[in-house]
């Protein structure tokens, strides 16, 4: 049974909440033990189910308390601190996510001897990185929010720390969603390119930015076309994330997606494959898996100057053109770049989407600007999970609500407009339009 329905059900019931422009005051955020217990919970619970029980999991208390129920570390922490750790179940011998392991009290200071001008004084090390014992998600007790970071290489900054709940829903999302995996030695949490439920938002978000242009256009139709046909996508050996989304996204009666932007037909995916590869057995010797393969997904009719490339070589494009390109990775299949034919970035304007600043007229900090080809639309860093591009789903997301809220034109092809719109992408006010992307560890799902 598709999850289609569901995943559309779920985004109608979300209706304009758009987390990308989440911010969250740190004055007025309550930490909830029990909401956040509750999300860790969750995950040991559903490791120790994809064992069919041969992994047991244990009371944090029962494992480190002593014999009058206190921890002989328990000076250093907050109340509230230990209320959650006394709620935690734990499981011995298995991370908690990929590149966590489960909260250990030898771990929580560690960072310290050698971390010197600590900002935060009050922050423990809860979710150890199992590859480096100086890196993890750290907790400040002060103020309950939390950040990934190597404390070798410093500290982040205040503004770049979210709360606990939030770090702990996403992972728990990740569990439950089949993103993140018990592996088949029982003894390591693996991270699966993507899963079904990706596939599912990013079609949900699809269908609705669709529905929304036809709805301005106030005329057209969306077909039960693929946008590219499993039979050519097999043809060229297109596989994964890319071949679900095109083989199961349908075509609409207009041309343009966003400005500048169109959808891809068997024979324009057919004439582009042609033009990067040559011969479909070509492509094949070269990686015959077909994984992790960049592919030009919605193809811009601009190119990228040749003059323009000589001083920003982007060797992953199609025959220099601009548009959406997939740009897969064994964690995120679903990751991508938006290339336009200029560079961007010059004025100060263009934003990471995890940036605090929300508001396009605020003034510009230099930290949180970003210039190049192809950033546009992405988030930056981010503060649970290792680096990664921006998703599909979030940039589809986006769209969406520019063409509902009308800050994207609509005519009789679809959305109107060239690839100079993006130039407003670095203007004060954007020129009315949404450039802010998602953050991406909430995929625009449940605001705390």
């Amino acid at each position: 049974m598709s999850i289609l329905p569901k995943v559309l059900a779920l985004l109608a019931a979300i209706g304009a909440v758009y987390l990308g422009k989440l911010a969250i005051n740190a004055e007025s955020y309550q930490f909830d033990v029990w909401k956040c217990a509750k999300w860790h919970n969750q995950i040991v619970a559903s490791i120790v189910a994809q064992s069919n029980k041969t992994i047991v999991s244990q009371k944090f208390s029962e494992v480190y308390a002593n014999s009058e129920g206190t921890y002989p570390f328990q000076g250093s922490l907050t109340p509230s601190t230990i209320a959650f750790l006394d709620q935690l179940d734990v499981i011995s011998n298995v991370p908690f996510t990929p590149n966590l392991a489960m909260p250990e009290p030898s771990s929580f200071w560690t960072y310290q001897i050698t971390a010197l001008n600590n900002p935060y004084p009050s922050a423990i090390q809860l979710y150890a990185d199992v590859n480096n014992p100086s890196a993890g998600l750290f907790l400040d007790q002060r103020t309950h929010y939390a950040t990934y970071f190597n404390s070798d290489e410093g500290f982040p900054r205040r503004d770049e720390w979210w709360p606990l709940e939030m770090a702990l829903k996403r992972y728990s999302k990740l569990h439950l969603g089949g993103k993140y995996r018990l592996a088949s030695t029982g003894q390591s949490i693996s991270i699966q390119p993507y899963a079904k439920v990706d596939v599912a938002i990013a079609l949900a978000h699809y269908e609705s930015l669709v529905d929304g242009i036809l709805f301005r256009m106030q005329s057209g139709d969306l077909t039960k076309r693929p946008l590219v046909s499993a039979q050519k996508l097999a043809e060229w050996n297109v596989r994964g994330f890319a071949a679900d989304f095109l083989s199961q996204a349908r075509t609409p009666t207009f041309k343009y997606i966003a400005p500048g932007i169109t959808l891809p037909s068997d024979d324009q995916f057919d004439l582009v494959m042609r033009q990067k590869y040559g011969t479909p057995e070509r492509k094949k010797a070269l990686n015959p898996s077909g994984d992790l393969e960049t592919l030009l997904l919605f193809p811009s009719e601009t190119k990228v100057s040749e003059e323009t490339l000589s001083a920003h070589p982007r060797d992953y494009l199609f025959s220099n053109s601009a548009g959406v390109y997939l740009r897969p990775t064994k964690e995120y299949a679903d990751g991508f770049q938006f290339v336009t034919p200029f560079h961007l970035g010059k004025n100060g304007h263009l934003r990471r989407g995890n940036s605090p600043m929300f508001n396009s007229q605020d003034p510009v900090d230099p930290y949180w600007s970003m210039e190049g080809l192809d950033v546009l639309y992405q988030h930056g860093s981010c503060p649970f999970l290792p680096k990664h591009h921006a998703r599909l789903a979030s940039l589809i997301q986006l769209w969406g609500i520019n063409v509902r809220k009308e800050h994207f034109k609509v005519g009789p092809e679809g959305v109107e407009g060239d690839m100079e719109v993006y130039k407003l992408a670095d203007t004060q006010g954007h020129g009315g339009i949404d450039f802010d992307s998602n953050i991406c560890w909430t995929d625009g799902v449940d605001p705390l």
